[in-house]
């Protein structure tokens, strides 16, 4: 059944390990990606075609310096809608860099309206995302999901995905997001 979560328990890093003083307390995201952006708009920012944001995930867990880590993240961002890779194999690379789930960021769920009916109209929408987290989960990656609104929040739940954030009500930080969230048990 969901429940609310700790908001402060799912946080959101573009650097491997965070600076934190809470990196056992907290379940991260890791979303490399997201250097460089603006702390404020990175979320949003990076749902549009400015980098290839799987590569950067792919070259940041495939380096030495995270190979070296004594830890690895339990999530990390990975855009569900590459046009250039095959996501199985970006979900081969991940589980074999130690990573053990995924969750859709950067996401098309920020954009609404017209925007995200056309979205979808072209299979490239947060319908398509989920498809893709479900291929995740078969490959045996854990799942999180990020929405912006409920319908897609309940669809992201059934579809298996521990935990939920709500992006329309987070605080947007990238070092220490803090996001309200629905966990399944």
């Amino acid at each position: 059944m969901p429940m609310n979560a700790d908001p402060s328990a799912i946080r959101i890093t573009s650097t491997w390990p965070p600076f934190s003083g809470r990196e056992t307390e907290a379940k991260w995201i890791f979303c490399p990606w997201l250097e460089g952006l603006p702390s404020k708009s990175g979320l949003w920012i990076a749902s549009l075609p400015i980098h290839d944001a799987n590569a950067v995930l792919l070259a940041a867990i495939t380096s030495q310096s995270f190979r070296d880590m004594p830890t690895k993240p339990a999530f990390v961002g990975v855009c569900l809608l590459d046009p250039f890779r095959q996501l199985s194999q970006v979900f081969t690379t991940l589980r074999a860099a130690g990573i053990s789930g995924i969750v859709n960021l950067p996401t098309t769920g920020t954009f609404r309206g017209s925007m995200a009916r056309a979205l979808d109209d072209l299979g490239t929408g947060v319908n398509r995302e989920i498809a893709m987290m479900a291929q995740a989960r078969d490959h045996g990656l854990r799942i999180g999901g990020v929405a912006m609104t409920t319908e897609a929040s309940a669809k992201m739940i059934e579809a298996g995905c521990e935990f939920v954030l709500d992006l329309e009500h987070a605080e947007p930080e990238i070092h220490s997001a803090t996001c309200p969230a629905e966990v399944v048990r």
